[in-house]
């Protein structure tokens, strides 16, 4: 089967990419053939870039990936508006899509957290042509508390618009929760559970740093994840008993853990790297002892997956979360990670005394880190989604 898979992102070098990505991969080892339109623009005159009718095609694994071609206007408002329209009614995208549908013969589209709108079009032009429309749905939004773009009032009524009212009518549901695949199974929904999908696997090692209990967080927090709580509980221990903690946070830089404690707290074993590249990032995680992941416990937490939390898992790394009802779900506590029972840095304080006792016990921390990375090869093998996503593809 020949399927076309459109994201706002592109290549795997972010979040939606990889997932884009991983899914596409699981696809083809079944035989279909996969291409991505992309809805981002770029340059033609890149490397290995070539014009293709009004897109550029860049062939990345094998596999074709279609973006827009880069233009920019030189009225700066004259832009703006070109993108509110699209944000709203989805024009270019819609059309580009429709023309690669006429030129390629797809047999099914994939559209990975799309709006409504698109879905909307697409879901009558799929209809008309009899091809298989499907959702990869990955995130489920709550109200944003602050606004700093118009897109974040648009995008998230679009979304959660096309989840209630849309979704119920498409061909198929590829869920990455336990959450969203409980959502749609009683909605009647054909649907699939693909959690995020890892290709490598490094098993834990025995040894142990000088530097104290190596404590990692990766991700973009902005309103989803809670570091206020972690960093002050973590700072309290250590100006209390000396430096047993490092904080290691991947994605944050300093100047946003400053405005975040503010100037005042100094700060003692706490260290932000900013954003890395995704190499960098696993070794730092595969170096450390826990990753940690604290999120409210609402709609998007227990929607969500978050790529880290696996990627850790997958490195002998155990995950120390509180309850939530999301991937938080997926661990035995005491037995391949953590859960704490909120994110109050009382709570967080009263583990990491706990933690530090518990990790002069070297045969259970060793066993702890392996017991997550035999699940980690369990629930995100790709090896475990190929015969399902064939039958749910052909089904």
């Amino acid at each position: 089967m020949k399927i076309l898979y459109v994201s706002k992102d592109g290549l795997p070098d972010c979040a939606a990419g990889m997932r884009v990505d991983a899914v596409s991969k699981v696809f083809e080892s079944s035989g279909h053939i996969v291409d991505v339109l992309s809805e981002k623009y770029i340059s033609y005159h890149i490397d290995n870039a070539v014009l293709c009718d009004n897109d550029v095609l860049l062939s990345y694994n094998g596999r074709h990936y279609y973006f827009s071609k880069d233009y920019t206007r030189k009225n700066k408002v004259i832009q703006y508006l070109a993108f509110l329209i699209e944000l709203l009614f989805a024009v270019q995208v819609y059309r580009r899509i429709k023309f690669h549908i006429n030129k390629d013969r797809y047999q099914a589209i994939i559209l990975y957290n799309e709006s409504f709108i698109l879905t909307h079009k697409l879901h009558r032009l799929c209809k008309k042509n009899k091809l298989k429309l499907i959702c990869d749905v990955t995130e489920w939004y709550e109200k944003v508390n602050q606004i700093k773009h118009f897109e974040q009032i648009i995008r998230p009524r679009s979304v959660n618009r096309r989840i209630i009212h849309l979704d119920p009518k498409l061909d198929g549901i590829i869920a990455i929760s336990p959450f969203l695949y409980k959502y749609y199974q009683q909605k009647g929904v054909n649907v699939v559970l693909v959690p995020p999908i890892i290709d490598s696997f490094l098993k834990p090692s025995i040894r142990k740093s000088n530097e104290g209990i190596r404590l990692v967080y990766a991700g973009s927090p902005g309103e989803k994840d809670l570091l206020l709580p972690l960093i002050i509980a973590v700072n309290k221990y250590n100006y209390t008993f000396g430096l047993t903690f490092k904080l290691l946070l991947i994605g944050v830089n300093d100047e946003y853990v400053s405005q975040l404690v503010g100037d005042k707290l100094e700060l003692y074993g706490v260290e932000a790297y900013g954003k890395l590249p995704h190499e960098k990032c696993l070794k730092i995680i595969s170096d450390s002892d826990f990753g940690v992941l604290l999120r409210r416990p609402l709609r998007y937490a227990k929607a969500g997956f978050s790529t880290k939390f696996a990627e850790a898992m997958s490195l002998g790394v155990p995950m120390i979360c509180n309850r939530v009802g999301g991937c938080d779900e997926l661990i035995e506590d005491g037995k391949d990670g953590f859960i704490i029972k909120d994110a109050e840095i009382n709570t967080i304080y009263v583990f990491l005394c706990y933690l530090r006792d518990l990790y002069k016990n070297d045969e259970l921390i060793f066993s702890i880190k392996n017991n997550a990375f035999n699940k980690a090869k369990f629930y995100f093998s790709s090896d475990r989604y190929v015969e399902e996503l064939n039958n749910f593809i052909n089904g």
